[in-house]
């Protein structure tokens, strides 16, 4: 499905139809994250959208980001299991055997592995499974203090930004940038990756 989900975003890029481009682009990373054909893509696009929005994020949690969004879901579990398997085995080992300190801070080491991929996994299923994303798929969006068409208009936004939807009523999200702004817009005009 990696493949079919590329291929419609190519087609959309064709049609310059950036923001369903950019949501196909981003679903097929989803399954296949470290594919450089959807990434380089991806990036393209994203050079050519109207709004940039620049976030000044420290080192360490950029790094923390940049695990999580490297590998799936799937393999963090996988990961997670051969960890606890790794684990047990050594457990029964360090019990049968005789009981070192060398293979107490073995024991340690990967008891905090298991916690660590746990605690990875976690945020993984956090960001992408329970945060709910989508992208502007219309040219331009007016941003809203509320869910209706009454209410003041806080900014604009493009075709192809990425947003939370943080809530949903009545045909309208409220979403927030990755900045922090909040607003409200139809929920017709986003396409949800």
């Amino acid at each position: 499905t990696t493949n079919i989900l590329y291929n419609i975003g190519n087609t959309y890029a064709k049609l310059k139809q950036t923001g369903d481009a950019i949501c196909f682009y981003e679903r097929a990373l989803l399954l296949s994250p470290r594919d450089t054909d959807i990434r380089a893509n991806l990036a393209i696009l994203n050079q050519n959208i109207v709004d940039k929005i620049s976030v000044d994020v420290p080192f360490h949690l950029s790094l923390i980001y940049s695990v999580i969004t490297f590998f799936t879901l799937n393999e963090f579990l996988v990961f997670l299991l051969l960890v606890i398997l790794v684990w047990q085995v050594y457990l029964f080992y360090y019990f049968i055997g005789k009981r070192t300190f060398f293979k107490r801070q073995i024991l340690f080491c990967l008891g905090g592995g298991i916690i660590i991929v746990s605690l990875f996994l976690f945020f993984k299923y956090k960001l992408h499974y329970q945060t709910e994303r989508g992208i502007l798929v219309v040219s331009k969006e007016v941003v809203r203090s509320g869910p209706s068409e009454t209410m003041s208009t806080l900014f604009f936004i493009h075709e192809g930004i990425k947003c939370d939807i943080v809530k949903q009523l009545d045909g309208w999200g409220k979403v927030k940038l990755q900045n922090g702004f909040e607003g409200w817009v139809l929920l017709s005009s986003l396409k949800i990756i």
